[in-house]
C-alpha cells in the first residue's frame, strides 16, 4: 500500500526558491529613497545635509540592514554635528547673549523626516518584496 501526493515536487521547490529571495538589493534600493527624504528635510536649515549617508549593508544570517542618517562612517562628527546638535537642541552661549536661549528651532527634525517617509518606503519595500516573491515562486 503506499500513498502518492501530486504536486509536492513542485511545493517543495516553491518554498526552496522562497528561501533564497536576495533581499538586499531591495533593501539598498529603498533605502536611497529614505536617504532623500532625509537630505530633503535637513536642506531646509543646514548646508551639512550632503553629509547623510547610508552606510555598508550588515548581514545577519538572512537579515540585511542598512543605517542611513548620521555617522562617522559616512563623514567625519566635525562636518555633520550641526545637524546633531539641531535635532536634539542646544544652548548657545555665543554673541554675547544673555540668559542663554535654549535654541529648538529645528528640534527632532530627524524623526519628523523619517515619519514623513516611513509610509511610502515601507509601501516600496513591501511591494518589491511581493515582486521578489512571486518572482522566485513562478508567479507574474
Amino acid at each position: 500500500m503506499s500513498l502518492e501526493i501530486k504536486g509536492i515536487n513542485n511545493l517543495i521547490r516553491k518554498l526552496d526558491n522562497l528561501t533564497n529571495i536576495n533581499t538586499e538589493l531591495v533593501i539598498q534600493d529603498v533605502s536611497k529613497d529614505m536617504e532623500s527624504a532625509i537630505k530633503d528635510e535637513a536642506k531646509t536649515f543646514s548646508k551639512s545635509y550632503e553629509h547623510i549617508g547610508k552606510c555598508e549593508a550588515r548581514k545577519y544570517g538572512r537579515s540585511v540592514f542598512i543605517d542611513v542618517g548620521l555617522k562617522n562612517e559616512v563623514a567625519p562628527w566635525d562636518s555633520w554635528k550641526e545637524l546633531w546638535y539641531h535635532n536634539w537642541g542646544y544652548r548657545d552661549f555665543g554673541l554675547n547673549f544673555q540668559g542663554t536661549p535654549y535654541i529648538q528651532v529645528h528640534k527632532m527634525w530627524f524623526d519628523t523626516a523619517v515619519k514623513n517617509a516611513e509610509y511610502e518606503v515601507k509601501k516600496k519595500l513591501k511591494n518589491r518584496i511581493k515582486e521578489e516573491i512571486n518572482k522566485n515562486i513562478g508567479k507574474r
